[in-house]
């Protein structure tokens, strides 16, 4: 079943006040709902150590040209899974650096995947992508992904999987290419 994202604000209002939360209220991420403008700093970010992780909800999802991409399958590598839309410049700026970072560590020790919230889907996505490329998969979402991970009100949703398919750390927000490194290093030391 294909994911329906609730009823979003247009991109201009949206673009708007995803700029004004940056510049005034210290949040960084672009929100659904104009009633979630402000994050708590406690849901900013989360880690969790190897004892009580769990593991991350298994899903099979399309990517843009219609390959079937399933967690499960990259277990072995870690997996940086960011839950973002084209409309959303916080998540665009995050792009470049998970390009960098996809193309140098190499797709056999480290998986971005991205998973867009877009209105209009793949067409939107696939337009955006066309011309801004992207080094890892952007997958489509659907309901199961939605229910495991969400609820997602606000954007960019980075999720950090361990060699093992356990969910290690979550961030909300942009982050920079250092601070992924910071949480990439980590995860790659380990067994």
């Amino acid at each position: 079943m294909r994911y329906s994202p609730k009823p979003l604000l247009t991109k201009t209002v949206l673009s708007f006040l995803a700029l004004y939360v940056i510049l005034l209220s210290g949040s960084s991420g672009c929100h659904e709902s104009s009633t979630a403008i402000t994050v708590p700093d406690t849901t900013r970010s989360s880690k969790t150590d190897t004892v009580t992780a769990k593991l991350a909800p298994n899903f099979e999802l399309r990517d843009l040209a219609g390959a079937v991409h399933r967690l499960s399958d990259y277990r072995g590598t870690v997996v940086v899974l960011n839950f973002w839309a084209t409309w959303c410049p916080p998540c665009r700026m995050e792009i470049p650096g998970f390009n960098s970072l996809q193309d140098s560590i190499g797709h056999n020790k480290v998986q971005f995947l991205g998973v867009a919230l877009d209105d209009n889907g793949d067409s939107v996505v696939h337009a955006w992508v066309t011309s801004h490329p992207i080094s890892y998969p952007i997958l489509l979402p659907d309901d199961s992904v939605m229910r495991h991970y969400g609820p997602i009100d606000a954007i960019p949703l980075t999720y950090f999987i361990d060699k093992k398919g356990r969910l290690r750390s979550s961030y909300l927000g942009p982050q920079s290419k250092d601070q992924i490194m910071e949480v990439l290093n980590s995860l790659l030391s380990e067994n």
